[in-house]
């Protein structure tokens, strides 16, 4: 019966054992995060990601497994076309308190309009990335130079 009641608390300490590894390796595993917002591919398979955060754009960085990392830019400069104001003109920049970069203007609700970003480097006087981001699939018309939100020109 001794015998018995050693060999069940042997593989009971095991199975104990086996568990909480199998706990402490899935906890060192970080899963991939699920970032709001806009989502944008850089070419060196980085992220940007546009968000609203209190009515204003924030800018955010990371790396290729979706970890924040430091922006990499000096400041963005953005226009808006918006389906309910005229256009408008911003540059986001660092702002302390945040891991990115903020446009210092409010974007009022709605959040539904069209976002040019021209991601620059002080001391370079073309930008290093441009994107066209559609924030709330906004469908806006042509722009005062008759062209579109992709780039080509109205018919």
């Amino acid at each position: 019966m001794a015998d018995l009641s050693d060999t069940i608390m042997k593989k009971l300490l095991a199975f104990s054992l086996l568990f909480f590894l199998s706990l402490a390796s899935a906890e060192s595993e970080d899963p991939v995060p699920e970032l709001g917002g806009t989502l944008i591919k850089r070419p060196d398979d980085t992220f940007l990601q546009l968000l609203m955060e209190g009515n204003r754009i924030h800018i955010y960085f990371f790396d290729k497994e979706k970890k924040p990392i430091s922006p990499d830019v000096d400041r963005i400069t953005i226009r808006i076309r918006s389906v309910r104001d005229k256009p408008r003109f911003t540059v986001a920049v660092p702002f302390e308190g945040i891991n990115g970069l903020r446009a210092p203007f409010f974007v009022k609700p709605p959040h539904i309009f069209i976002a040019y970003l021209n991601l620059m480097r002080d001391g370079v006087e073309e930008p290093i990335e441009t994107y066209v981001v559609n924030v709330g699939n906004a469908t806006v018309g042509p722009d005062a130079a008759g062209m579109l939100p992709d780039g080509s020109s109205q018919p």
